[in-house]
């Protein structure tokens, strides 16, 4: 349409001139004279003419000037409902990217509720790292039932938390703020994928430190979310030391993580890991598991096994089942012997560690004049059959001065037991000696 029909119907129109605007806005395609009279009466267009203005087809003689018009928007969406306000979010891919933020989305703060200000932040695109980080609202795992772009659903939206890169926004496009803040602000995992995407604004060592600095975090998790690729291979020696500080949830899936990395990529011992986690979380099962697969010969009960007996003794709780028969499932040590024969060998040794702590164990205690746990000791130690080698630290135990009655009798009668043998070790006595020491056999 010409500018002197534009002007003359302006001029001549009844109250306001909407009507005007909207048959302008809706030429197609948008000539230059139309666009420049539509420019010219920026200040007096709605919403809706707005919309359609940014969402026409302009001329190949149209020069855009957006700012103007994105202006405008700014003025009017404090006012406007929902339906439009959720119109002039579908046009942040029709609108400069820059004028989004630095002309909408920032002078709209504090004169919208936060909960749809948000929508505006999550539209918003910057720099590579921040538009990677402005993930928009989170979403729960599965299928959404909800469109959050065809409605507001003001309940969920104002229990959410503020998005990401708000801090950011007057830097949008300030990669290396960006990468700052990542490293300060963000979890992990995200710093392990934002490598993998900008590696050189997101530099490794610089991620290596961060992981460095976070490996005792309580704050977040190491588990990679669900499709996101796994760990890298760089991060095994921050995860052995993580092992030692997160929770046992997270401490499983990079546990098996660690240990499914093929050959000797890491220094980490497994059953030294898995031994602190069970002190950690001592009715887990898992641990039992994993701890009893490293102990499938009786020489590894003398040389491993010994702390696994300690821990359970110190800690009062029993001993775990499952790390006996994790540890006979896995006898076998190559050397030709039979299954038979490892398990005759695992569960000697079993009694014989065990005797050793206990005996040990007593001894302390009758030292320190702490008769009724010595006697506790000695009474675990009557269900086990060890090897007659331990006669004599039984027999030492007698040194002690002024021993009641009671404690005299219970060491003659674990030196008795042991001379007489003839007892086969079985891991029914072995888990009894473990009841008698949490008193649920006396």
């Amino acid at each position: 349409m010409d500018r002197k029909t534009l002007d003359s119907l302006y001029a001549g129109a009844r109250g306001s001139p909407k009507r005007i605007f909207a048959r302008a806005a809706s030429e197609d395609p948008l000539e230059a004279t139309t666009y420049d009279f539509l420019l010219e009466h920026v200040g007096e267009l709605d919403i809706d003419v707005l919309v359609d203005l940014f969402r026409a087809k302009l001329a190949d003689d149209v020069q855009p000037h957006e700012k103007p018009f994105v202006r405008r928007l700014a003025e009017l969406v404090p006012t406007a409902g929902p339906s439009q306000l959720l119109e002039v979010l579908r046009l942040s891919t029709h609108i400069d990217e820059r004028a989004w933020i630095e002309e909408l989305t920032i002078p709209l703060r504090g004169r919208l509720p936060d909960y749809q200000w948000y929508r505006f932040v999550d539209k918003s695109r910057g720099g590579e790292i921040f538009s990677a980080l402005n993930v928009g609202i989170p979403r729960p795992p599965g299928e959404s039932i909800w469109d959050p772009d065809e409605s507001f659903v003001r309940s969920v939206e104002e229990a959410r938390p503020e998005p990401a890169v708000v801090e950011l926004l007057e830097r949008a496009y300030d990669d290396l703020a960006a990468a700052k803040f990542a490293l300060r602000t963000r979890p992990i995992i995200d710093l392990i994928h934002l490598h993998v995407r900008f590696p050189k604004l997101l530099p490794l060592e610089a991620v290596k430190s961060a992981v460095s600095s976070r490996v005792a975090s309580t704050t977040e998790s190491w588990v990679p979310r669900q499709g996101t690729s796994e760990l890298p291979g760089w991060i095994t020696p921050f995860v052995i030391e993580r092992l030692r500080h997160c929770n046992d949830g997270e401490a499983q899936v990079l546990y098996e993580w660690l240990f499914a990395q093929a050959g000797r990529s890491h220094e980490g011992d497994a059953y030294e890991l898995a031994l602190a986690r069970f002190e950690r979380a001592p009715f887990e099962r898992f641990w039992h598991h994993q701890i009893g697969r490293h102990l499938g010969t009786g020489s590894s009960w003398k040389t491993r096994g010994r702390k696994l007996i300690e821990s359970c003794v110190d800690l009062g709780r029993g001993f775990p089942t499952e790390a006996v028969r994790a540890a006979l499932a896995a006898a076998g040590a190559g050397d030709g012997a039979s299954p038979e024969e490892h398990r005759r060998s695992i569960i000697r040794k079993i009694h014989d560690e065990a005797a050793r702590v206990l005996v040990e164990r007593a001894d302390a205690a009758l030292d320190a004049g702490d008769y009724e746990k010595g006697d506790l000791f000695l009474s675990a130690l009557m269900s086990l059959e060890p090897g007659a080698f331990i006669g004599g630290a039984i027999h030492r135990l007698k040194r002690f001065g002024d021993l009641p009655g009671g404690v005299i009798a219970r060491i003659e009668a674990c030196e008795k037991l042991n001379r007489a043998g003839g007892r086969a070790p079985s891991e029914d006595a072995f888990f009894e000696a473990f009841l008698v020491l949490t008193g649920q056999v006396s």
